[in-house]
């Protein structure tokens, strides 16, 4: 069954471009050459727009963990400075 339909599908498909004028077809063709680069620019602003923000996001994650971690050594020290018994 699927072997039909797709037999069908190209008889259909060989069966428009013989009736198609000569011009049309080229026009096609000539058309149809710039899809993959249309699509391969857009790829590739895709992968490099996630690319920016993934190395933006980790970036940005190690800041926040550093200033937290000096936030958490500050206390620390202050703690210490007042005479707080050290949390075990």
């Amino acid at each position: 069954m699927l072997r039909e339909t797709i037999r069908h599908r190209r008889a259909e498909a060989a069966h428009r471009l013989e009736a198609t004028p000569r011009k049309q077809q080229q026009w096609r063709v000539e058309t149809m050459n710039w899809v993959p680069v249309v699509l391969g620019l857009f790829k590739l602003g895709v992968l490099g727009t996630a690319m920016f923000f993934a190395i933006k996001s980790h970036y940005d994650g190690e800041k926040e963990q550093k200033r937290a971690r000096e936030a958490d050594e500050q206390q620390t020290l202050a703690e210490r400075a007042a005479g707080a018994p050290k949390p075990e």
